[in-house]
């Protein structure tokens, strides 16, 4: 950086073993910089949650009849992490098909303890799923189906403190249906 030159890097991904920055591949910079350039990323970037810190780790999460794999309960604990220490923000959870996404964000919801109403939008075809995964995970809390202005006001009636799952269909959020649930 201080001579201020700048090399493309040769395409390929195969290792050249060369020292000459201006003849190395992306393979040749990572495996002759990559120590020191994740040491400047984790100083100048330093990531929310860290698997490698113990004050991440040891953060508690909720029990649950179905236990979370280790990957899962990472991402449980950063979602948890940022919804307790940045106020304001809203963590996005993504992943392929299987991951476990439901049972990530549900045990983040569940081990967040503020977290008294939760709103999962899902395509109609896995209501009924999600509404088994809630009970699974969520025993103790009140599951509602959003299909009508008024179950929106029964929502209103529960008590401030007691835990609501409400279940919205993706279609039904996107409709002008949706904007007299919320609107009426």
């Amino acid at each position: 950086m201080r001579t201020h030159l700048y090399h493309t890097l040769k395409s390929g991904v195969d290792r050249t073993e060369s020292k000459d920055v201006a003849e190395m591949g992306i393979a040749d910079l990572i495996a002759h910089y990559g120590a020191a350039m994740m040491g400047v990323m984790d100083r100048q970037c330093r990531a929310i949650y860290d698997p490698r810190r113990p004050e991440d780790v040891g953060r508690d999460i909720c029990s649950s009849a179905r236990q979370p794999f280790a990957a899962q309960a990472h991402a449980v604990r950063a979602l948890d992490k940022i919804l307790d220490e940045r106020p304001g923000y809203v963590p996005l959870l993504d992943g392929e098909v299987g991951v476990g996404k439901s049972i990530i964000a549900l045990l983040a919801s569940k081990t967040f303890a503020r977290a008294k109403r939760v709103l999962v939008t899902c395509p109609p075809h896995l209501l009924d799923g999600w509404r088994n995964e809630v009970l699974f995970v969520f025993p103790e809390a009140e599951v509602r189906v959003l299909a009508t202005p008024t179950d929106v006001d029964r929502i209103a009636e529960i008590p401030g403190d007691q835990r609501v799952v409400m279940l919205l269909t993706r279609e039904a959020a996107q409709t002008d249906k949706a904007v007299r649930l919320v609107g009426h």
